[in-house]
């Protein structure tokens, strides 16, 4: 890139250990979630809509209800709810901070306006967008960052943000999907790594923003974090997004001298400061969180189960490990496999499992599966807490089967087989 990507001034900048050590994650992380989408090859494509609502912004705010019944068309939700993981009819559910932003504005410039009537020519021109973007949104590094809709249903926190660049480049020839022949996708990503914060203490976070750049200086998408423990009374969310990173395929980017960040792939990064208050409003009434406590004779098992129609939440129990209790899991696993499946058909199903007993660090995974014998997908893992998508699947009954290898319990898409071959199962009745 022809600009310097840091000024010195930003060498002050206070960086979390934790959060530095999320960012190099981050980088891997998005490579595995490129390979796992150029696998599964998506490439959905939106539907057309016929009918367009008029929606007015405080009735529904009050009324979610109500507002979960409209169809909010040509957001930032509906153009990204169906792309990538945890898909969802998130458009219908969201609050609007455009909308809100600009009922605000136009009660306080109509108040003025009633006043002084010779204003009144300013209440039809008003920039309501200048407006939301001094309410919620925040710039630094050429960068301006403005949450646009939100929604929140106690497990997960869903943002859909505008980003504007004043760099001349833009966003650059990767994020329009353009001069990589393997990179077919209907979607981009743009890395976010920060914190946030409901009052009670920081979280660290490092997700990919799904979505599309939209002119040559804008990009849009969606974000989601995990917001487990939230209480229902809290009413505003404290983001604070330190990197902005995404990859660069014509391999100018540079981040402290180092062109090659991370591998292959080169990256665009972005190290600012955007501090942004977002109002959040929980819906939990499509969140069911079950507490599990159930293990094997070996310690392995499940602490807790939350689904929602997009997501299945694991949260397991791992006992103490040592290269003894690692060696037992995983050679009874092995002669288990070659039990019920032959010794052929071990090879082939574990043939891509890693099982060192040396190493004390646990790399199991649960295969799921509907009472349809439809595998949920496997989508991410974050802090040892697994996550699979719901895709607004029908869930009556979900079936659980752990695996000493995440990859073997991945890649299972036979329930009859993962039912023969695990160290732990469960069944959840909903």
């Amino acid at each position: 890139m022809k600009n310097q990507m840091f000024e010195e001034n930003y060498d002050d900048i206070h960086i979390p250990e934790q959060l530095s050590q999320a960012v190099w994650e981050g980088i891997e992380k998005g490579k595995k979630i490129r390979r796992k989408q150029c696998r599964k090859r998506i490439g959905i494509t939106m539907g057309s809509v016929a009918a367009v609502f008029s929606i007015f912004f405080i009735y529904c705010f009050a009324n979610p209800a109500f507002a979960a019944e409209l169809p909010l068309i040509g957001r930032i939700f509906a153009k990204t709810e169906q792309k990538s993981t945890y898909p969802g009819d998130y458009s219908k559910r969201a609050v609007l901070l455009e909308e809100k932003t600009q009922e605000d504005e136009k009660e306080k410039t109509l108040g003025k306006a009633a006043e002084q009537t010779s204003d009144r020519g300013e209440v039809q021109n008003m920039d309501s967008e200048e407006t939301q973007m001094e309410e919620y949104g925040d710039t630094d590094q050429n960068v301006t960052v403005i949450p646009k809709e939100v929604f929140f249903d106690g497990s997960s926190l869903y943002i859909g943000f505008q980003l504007k660049t004043q760099d001349e480049e833009g966003f650059g020839q990767e994020v329009l999907k353009t001069g990589v022949e393997w990179y077919n996708l209907d979607y981009s990503t743009i890395q976010m790594d920060g914190t946030w914060s409901d009052g009670n203490g920081e979280h660290v976070f490092s997700e990919a923003l799904i979505g599309e750049q939209t002119e040559h200086d804008t990009f849009e998408g969606r974000l989601k974090i995990a917001t487990e423990g939230i209480s229902e009374s809290v009413e505003e969310i404290q983001l604070h997004i330190s990197f902005l990173f995404w990859e660069n395929y014509n391999k100018r980017a540079e981040w402290d001298g180092n062109e090659n960040v991370g591998g292959a792939d080169y990256h665009v990064i972005k190290q600012g400061d955007w501090n942004l208050n977002i109002p959040i409003k929980m819906d939990a009434s499509q969140v069911k969180t079950v507490t599990v406590n159930e293990t094997n004779i070996q310690g392995f098992g499940i602490e807790s189960i939350t689904v929602t129609p997009y997501e299945i939440k694991i949260v397991p129990i791992i006992p103490e490990l040592n290269s003894d209790l690692l060696n037992q899991v995983y050679t009874g696993f092995e002669n288990l496999c070659a039990e019920q499946l032959g010794e052929e058909g071990a090879k082939t199903f574990l043939v891509e499992a890693l099982f060192d007993s040396q190493d004390p660090i646990w790399y199991g995974g649960f295969a799921v599966f509907n009472q349809d014998g439809e595998r949920m997908e496997f989508g991410s893992s974050i802090d040892h807490v697994e996550i699979h998508e719901g895709k607004m699947r029908k869930m009556e009954t979900l079936y659980f089967y752990l695996m000493p290898d995440d990859v073997t319990a991945f890649k299972c898409q036979d329930q009859a087989i993962a039912e023969k071959c695990n160290i732990f199962s469960f069944v959840l009745e909903m």
